[in-house]
């Protein structure tokens, strides 16, 4: 048995990564001159990958340049000393002014002042490119001596560096400018005019950058004082994850452009998914809507509840068996069972459509936290016809009451709040800024960034060349393919009412590697539930109060596909779980394919357990029951056979990562994951850069909040 998890050392967790697909590349360093990985792989981060990132990279740069100009004193002196000093002195004057120059652009970016931005990065390459000409005529006299002479290639470092100085200086440039048209007081000006402005300014920086990433490759440090190497040795981690970034940025606003309806109308589908009730992803679909979105502007938006389609639902099928307990048949609002939302979203579609909705072009999927991220870009908003202004912060609250108990009980349409809202909002978001908040545009993104980094925001396009694109960018909430140690903790609220909300949920993964390559793992999750302590203020009907509800979870825990489970222990029996009487439907069910197909592909072990298989991986699952005010701890272990390659003398070394997924709409939920190795082995490299802490040569673990998919990983050999 494992030592008893989450002791009082293990509480202070740190923030993960947040990067929808982890990159396994290392970011090396610390300090305000590094980009993080947060930084480099958070999609269309405009805003914070131009000021922090740039400005870091080129901040580096120039200091890095400076250095040089010094080191290349002794070299010059072949061409006479008055002359080699001279010319070193105006470089190390052109370089500090192009510092400064930086300096101004990144305080011009900090405060959205673009235009200075811009001209403070031109001035900077001006000098740059000045000292590239001084520094050629001071050289050229005696090429041919040098050409003998550098040995140590310290004066060709010189001159690449200020090559990559040039490019970068150029890049922020052009990042500058790929900014501004968020920030212009232009009316009329919706976020894809914003957006296509910006894209051929961003594909220049691009290209500079790729060309500082190719120079900055081949300079190296070796013969330079430690101070120098580690600089460079930073850049060739910095500039590359950079260009990267924008490339990127490039890429995601194509698909952006496609998704606003750049070049003609789009239709999708809306599913409001509330995960204070969990589902497989997401969370319950209470309310859908169509919209019609064309040039960036909504042009018709129909939102309602999911209960008017299903109404219209002639076909009867049978719903997956875990539902059971609390639906008779299958419909629209429980499509979402698949955890992989391109397949949910599918079956949404196709429900929506025998439902008699039109066929769409495809669905996004939103919990409330979408909504509160966009609230807080346009401030308070006033919906006529009824009391409340509804803001980022109280939205749950106001939009509880007004959707589930304040309704008008005549009209019986408890949804038309979120009706008369979401157009309101989306128009405010999507339009020009006729209220002159110049910059909102870029603030929309940011905040779309956010709930998709997140996965609070999902798409499915039925276009399989956008699909990919965005599947590509994180944005489609499919699984990898065959990822080494995957881990995914999915729940689902069966019966459970809104308790989700007051659910803190721990995962203890911690996997060991063996002699033979194996992974023995064992992974401990420790739900409490704080309803009694967390109850809103809210005057909820007599035994209305979520917070005093019995939480109910079917649970299923992707494993790599072939993981063998040894043993399953706190879960709640079947025949123990909280049922509501339900009757039965008097029509024959139909059975849908997707759904018998993964039912069939299940078994139930000897403890209790069901094993079956979906995505390319296998699960275990089971139910979990918390009651208010308690916590309930379970405990899975299983092996992985040839889990690794192990270090061999043809391949020395070898690696392993723990990929863990978070499920879409999954809120406070900590993760602590440990990887030992054998004895005999040691661990040389580890990401990510934060969360890490090495317990022993062999043995890591991380810490961390799930708000984004993480994967720790070693690289380790034999000692």
């Amino acid at each position: 048995m494992p030592e008893p998890i989450f002791a009082e050392r293990d509480i202070a967790y740190e923030f993960a990564p947040r990067s929808p697909h982890p990159n396994p590349l290392p970011v090396r360093g610390e300090g305000s001159d590094e980009v993080t990985a947060a930084q480099v792989s958070l999609p269309f981060s405009v805003s914070v990958w131009s000021v922090r990132g740039i400005r870091s990279s080129v901040s580096g740069a120039v200091l890095l340049l400076i250095g040089c100009a010094v080191i290349l004193v002794g070299i010059w002196s072949l061409q006479g000393a008055g002359r080699g000093t001279a010319v070193v002195a105006s470089l190390q004057q052109r370089t500090a002014k192009a510092f400064a120059d930086v300096t101004t652009a990144q305080a011009a970016l900090a405060h959205t002042d673009t235009t200075t931005g811009e001209q403070s990065f031109q001035s900077a390459f001006q000098e740059l490119t000045t000292a590239q000409k001084e520094m050629d005529q001071a050289l050229a006299a005696s090429k041919h001596v040098l050409a003998v002479l550098d040995l140590t290639g310290t004066v060709r470092a010189g001159q690449d560096m200020l090559e990559v100085g040039s490019a970068l200086a150029k890049a922020g440039e052009h990042t500058s400018r790929a900014m501004k048209p968020f920030f212009e007081k232009t009316q009329n000006k919706t976020l894809t005019d914003a957006i296509t402005a910006s894209r051929p300014e961003l594909a220049l920086a691009q290209a500079e950058l790729d060309t500082a990433a190719e120079t900055i490759k081949g300079i190296s440090g070796t013969f330079l004082p430690p101070e120098f190497q580690d600089q460079i040795e930073k850049l060739q981690t910095i500039i590359p994850r950079a260009r990267n970034a924008v490339h990127t940025l490039h890429s995601e606003s194509e698909t952006f452009l496609t998704l606003l309806g750049a070049e003609r109308d789009r239709q999708y589908l809306f599913l409001f998914a509330n995960n204070d009730e969990m589902r497989p992803v997401g969370g319950f679909i209470g309310t859908v809507g169509l919209v019609n979105i064309d040039r960036g502007r909504v042009e018709n938006i129909d939102v309602h509840s999911v209960y008017d389609g299903d109404g219209q639902l002639k076909e009867f099928l049978a719903p997956p068996n875990p539902l059971l307990p609390i639906v008779s048949r299958w419909y629209l609002r429980d499509s979402n069972w698949f955890v992989d939302f391109s397949k949910s979203a599918q079956k949404a579609a196709q429900l929506f459509e025998k439902e008699g909705g039109p066929t769409v072009d495809g669905v996004v999927l939103m919990t409330p936290t979408v909504i509160r991220n966009l609230l807080a870009v346009t401030g308070p908003i006033e919906v006529p016809g009824y009391a409340n202004v509804v803001s980022a912060e109280n939205f749950v609250e106001v939009t509880q009451g007004e959707v589930t108990y304040d309704y008008d009980k005549s009209l019986n349409k408890p949804k038309q709040f979120l009706s008369d809202l979401t157009p309101i909002l989306l128009t405010k978001l999507f339009a020009s800024s006729p209220d002159g908040n110049a910059g909102m545009q870029l603030q929309t993104l940011g905040a779309f960034t956010k709930s998709l980094a997140e996965k609070d925001l999902l798409f499915y396009f039925k276009d399989e060349n956008v699909q990919k694109q965005a599947d590509r960018l994180g944005w489609a909430g499919t699984l990898s393919v065959d990822a080494s140690g995957f881990l995914m903790v999915n729940n689902a609220n069966i019966g459970g009412h809104k308790s989700d909300q007051f659910i803190e949920q721990e995962i203890d993964y911690r996997t060991t590697i063996t002699e033979q390559g194996d992974a023995d793992v064992v992974v401990t999750v420790r739900r409490t539930h704080k309803g009694p302590d967390e109850s809103l203020a809210y005057p909820y009907p007599e035994g209305e109060n979520p917070a005093f509800k019995i939480n109910t979870i079917y649970q299923r825990m992707l494993v790599p596909k072939g993981a063998i489970l040894l043993e399953s222990k706190g879960f709640t029996a079947e025949s123990d779980v909280p049922r509501p009487i339900i009757a039965p439907s008097d029509i024959p069910l139909k059975a849908d394919a997707d759904i018998a197909n993964w039912q069939l592909s299940q078994h139930r072990s000897p403890n209790g357990a069901v094993i079956g298989s979906e995505s390319g991986y296998t699960f275990f699952a089971n139910w979990i029951v918390t009651r208010p005010g308690e916590t309930s701890v379970t405990l899975t272990h299983y092996r992985i056979p040839d889990a690794v390659t192990m270090p061999s003398y043809l391949h020395p070394a070898a690696s392993y990562s723990m990929a863990m997924f978070k499920q879409p709409g999954q809120r406070r939920t900590a993760v602590r994951a440990s990887m030992q190795v054998p004895d005999t082995m040691k661990i040389v490299h580890t990401i990510p850069a934060s969360g890490i802490t090495r317990e022993s040569d062999s043995a890591l673990v991380y810490r961390g909040q799930l708000t984004s998919d993480v994967l720790p990983g070693i690289v380790f050999e034999r000692k």
